[in-house]
């Protein structure tokens, strides 16, 4: 007998991998079909490529950024997409 009341547990879904691309030519992923839905996305995807390259590590060495310069670089991102 035990001692613990029977509980309906849910199962666990372990995920591998990125879902399988498209199917069919022309198709686009999803997230590429939710960016070019909307001008602000655009918008802003294009500010977050921006401030990628601008802060990536290969291009800016070791340089430390300080608080101030990611919330400039975030309020940017933010008013991109406004």
């Amino acid at each position: 007998m035990c001692a613990w009341p029977r509980l309906d547990r849910s199962t666990v879904r372990l995920v591998d991998g990125p879902p399988p691309p498209p199917k069919r030519p022309g198709e686009h992923a999803p997230i590429e079909a939710a960016i070019e839905a909307a001008e602000e996305h655009r918008r802003g995807y294009a500010k977050y490529r921006e401030l990628l390259k601008s802060h990536h590590v290969d291009l800016v060495g070791k340089r430390k950024f300080t608080a101030d310069e990611v919330t400039a670089a975030l309020i940017q991102l933010w008013e991109a997409v406004r």
